[in-house]
């Protein structure tokens, strides 16, 4: 994990790394979809805590309201953060290659000519 102390944001694997709590959000706050991670359980170890049990969501941010795309529970943080870049890898470079879908306006379609 890189720190970029010059903008004062965690990076990981050059996407933005923030946390509140027990909550994190990986990804550019700017693109379509973002993952929200929850830490659901923790154990201490050595005076440290660490993440064993992590609820992993792929969202959908474009529209008013977050939309959940996938979820998965997974076994520690870096194996969340692992599948969180993959989700987000494939959903980002999918959402770009997508053709522009047309309106169809009741004028166009075949039933009302």
């Amino acid at each position: 994990m890189e720190n970029n102390t010059e903008a004062g944001t965690l990076k990981f694997k050059d996407r933005p790394l923030v946390r509140s709590g027990d909550l994190l959000y990986y990804g550019n706050p700017n693109d379509k979809f973002i993952v929200r991670i929850d830490i659901i359980a923790k154990k201490r170890e050595n005076n440290l805590e660490r993440a064993t049990k992590v609820s992993v969501e792929l969202l959908d941010i474009s529209g008013k309201r977050e939309k959940t795309v996938k979820k998965s529970e997974r076994h520690g943080l870096y194996d969340a953060l692992d599948i969180g870049g993959i989700w987000l890898d494939r959903s980002l470079s999918e959402h770009k290659k997508a053709p522009l879908r047309e309106r169809k306006t009741p004028d166009a379609s075949p039933e009302n000519k």
